[in-house]
């Protein structure tokens, strides 16, 4: 990964790094709606960093969602 930094307004002079580094990122969701009344959504995010401990190199997070729509009758 190569970086470009912006610099110092006095001397006009940037700099720049470069690090060997890596990461890796997978994102999925799933809605389903039923009864026409829910909306199931399933949200699911695996993160892999070289900077995580060698047996720890992934992370994963999973969201769940349930929301319901309410009816009203205003007669």
């Amino acid at each position: 990964m190569h970086e470009l930094d912006a610099g110092d307004s006095k001397t006009a002079k940037n700099g720049s790094s470069r690090s060997s580094g890596g990461i890796e990122s997978y994102f999925g969701r799933f809605n389903y709606g039923f009864d026409d009344r829910y909306l199931l959504t399933a949200t699911f995010r695996r993160d892999g960093s070289d900077k995580f401990g060698t047996n720890n190199r992934w992370g994963s997070s999973l969201l769940l969602l349930l929301p319901g729509r309410l009816k009203m009758n205003l007669s």
